[in-house]
């Protein structure tokens, strides 16, 4: 990896490093915007419908004596579990925000694999280059990998990382019991204050080091979700961004010898396959630390900000909630 920045440097300078940025830029700005969006508003959907499945076995067991069907307590049992929901949250939101953003990232990549002829100058004049040449579907070509993807990595993703954050939970709950020592009522009082907030008290009243250690527990839980994701389906990337350079003739000749020429396979499994003959099995990991590298901090600050936004717009809603109470009673 080392070895290739320094040859990226040394033949394109410095700024080659950051080619392709513009794109990614908008990229991430709508795809965040949209994944998020979409998976609150999935998980809702899914945490009212295993409230409704539930309603509904209980009243199939009380008409019948021998309960509810099974395919009902299958149903109810599987959308009550809170990482099946986050997993399909997950692969919904990412189905949804790779389609609304995908034109971004086929020039991400198209700006990232461009030599010494620069037929793409800029992200305007990408798009329209890109329409003359191949109309509308040149904005989508290797999109069915990219969707193919998204649906096990954002679902492994958001599943992981809720699975991580119940396992943490589980964690300092056990020490805490083991570390637990009964102290006087006036000691107890105390320390039940401490600076990291009473253990009682709502997530909105946790003191400053406590929303400290709690965002340390967000970052490594979502570090270790984009590891955990960008490996699992690693391959399918690599396809995803061969077919993605299978633009113009042009587009080809300046994108090197990486399996995209005239005869390129067009297909996922045919280049899957493709790839696997020309280059052997280990090809389909080409480039798995970088991306790994990139995952890991990406991933840990995505669920950083998000957890965070969360818990500041659950405590605005607190005080607002309270500042009225308050009028109201004055």
């Amino acid at each position: 990896m080392l070895s290739g920045m320094a040859t990226i440097a040394r033949e394109e300078g410095i700024r080659g490093l950051w080619k392709g940025n513009m794109a990614a830029e908008y990229l991430y700005l709508t795809y965040g915007g949209i994944q998020f969006l979409a998976y609150q508003q999935t998980k809702l959907f899914l945490s009212k419908t295993a409230e409704l499945s539930a309603i509904q076995r209980a009243r199939l067991a009380q008409k019948s004596r021998s309960g509810a069907p099974v395919y009902v307590q299958v149903f109810t049992t599987v959308t009550q579990s809170s990482s099946v929901q986050s997993f399909i949250s997950g692969a919904t939101a990412g189905i949804m925000a790779t389609a609304c953003t995908y034109p971004f990232d086929l020039l991400r990549t198209r700006f990232a694999v461009q030599r010494d002829v620069k037929v793409y100058t800029g992200v305007p004049q990408a798009f329209r280059h890109i329409f003359r040449q191949d109309g509308v579907k040149g904005f989508y070509r290797g999109m069915t990998p990219a969707l193919i993807q998204v649906i096990p990595y954002m679902g492994v993703m958001f599943g992981s990382y809720d699975s991580l954050k119940q396992l943490a939970s589980w964690i300092k709950t056990k020490a805490a019991d083991a570390s637990f020592q009964p102290e006087p009522s006036t000691a107890s009082s105390h320390n039940s204050e401490t600076s990291y907030g009473s253990t009682s008290d709502p997530p909105y009243k946790k003191k400053t080091v406590g929303q400290i250690l709690l965002g340390l527990e967000d970052m490594a839980c979502g570090a270790l979700s984009g590891v955990i994701s960008k490996t699992a389906v690693y391959p399918l990337d690599m396809v995803r961004k061969r077919l993605q350079i299978q633009g113009s003739e042009q587009q080809r000749s300046i994108a090197g010898n990486v399996g995209t020429g005239s005869g390129a396979p067009t297909t996922v499994w045919r280049c899957m396959v493709h790839i696997v003959r020309q280059e052997g099995y280990l090809a389909l990991y080409k480039g798995l630390l970088p991306g790994i590298l990139k995952a890991a901090p990406a991933s840990a600050v995505t669920f950083l900000v998000f957890s965070q936004t969360g818990a500041l717009i659950e405590r605005t809603r607190h005080t607002r909630q309270q500042h009225s109470q308050e009028l109201v009673q004055s």
